[in-house]
């Protein structure tokens, strides 16, 4: 008889989502102050009302289903960035990316300023500055095992870190933090070259922005 009641007691204290691990915000966050959580559902404006869309030369962006499809064309690119500016989030820019642009000069990316980007492109996960010109570290890119991504300050270390859950992260690059600073967030998926025979696109099913 006590088990039950020590659990009719944790359940007071933290609710049943909490102490049975169901709750979707804390199971993914490492903080509880959780700036912006999008799952992309509805068929309302897009990025609303944290951020601004944008797609350009012949790109078109779909929300339905709880997801956020980028349908890259004609050299274009489209995605979200937000409108305020950030100091970098220490509990993390975290985006599910259940599907990426496969296509040889496609590339699917998140960023945090220019200096910090996890980019998928020729089928490689890599930690970069948002412009490719410098690769922190890369890995080859698993779908399955690399469906959330996540850039976060870890006690003064920028880190880029993938998942499959979003429960258990699995850190891939890192680099010194260079102080406290203001970025602007976004995500996107573009192509480099004109590829007029692409059939896929990038998908994002959810955009959390953590912080203390």
């Amino acid at each position: 008889m006590r088990a039950p009641c020590l659990l009719g007691l944790l359940t007071w204290l933290g609710g049943c989502d909490l102490v049975l691990g169901l709750d979707r915000e804390t199971s993914i966050c490492v903080t509880r102050d959780i700036v912006i959580d999008e799952p992309f559902e509805g068929e309302g404006a897009l990025c609303e009302p944290w951020g601004n869309s944008f797609a350009n030369s012949g790109t078109t962006l779909i929300q339905a289903g709880g997801e956020l499809e980028i349908i890259p064309r004609i050299s274009g690119a489209g995605g979200c960035s937000t409108r305020a500016m950030f100091e970098f989030p220490r509990g993390g820019l975290i985006v599910e990316v259940p599907e990426v642009m496969r296509t040889s000069g496609a590339y699917t990316a998140i960023t945090v300023g220019n200096d910090d980007s996890i980019q998928m492109t020729s089928e490689q996960l890599a930690y970069r500055t948002a412009n490719g010109s410098i690769t922190y570290s890369q890995i080859p890119y698993r779908p399955t095992q690399m469906r959330w991504w996540k850039l976060h300050d870890e006690q003064g270390v920028l880190t880029a870190s993938y998942s499959e859950t979003g429960l258990q992260w699995v850190v891939f690059g890192e680099r010194p933090a260079p102080g406290p600073f203001s970025v602007q967030l976004s995500f996107f998926a573009g192509v480099f070259l004109d590829v007029p025979d692409a059939t896929d696109s990038s998908r994002i099913g959810r955009l959390l922005v953590c912080d203390e």
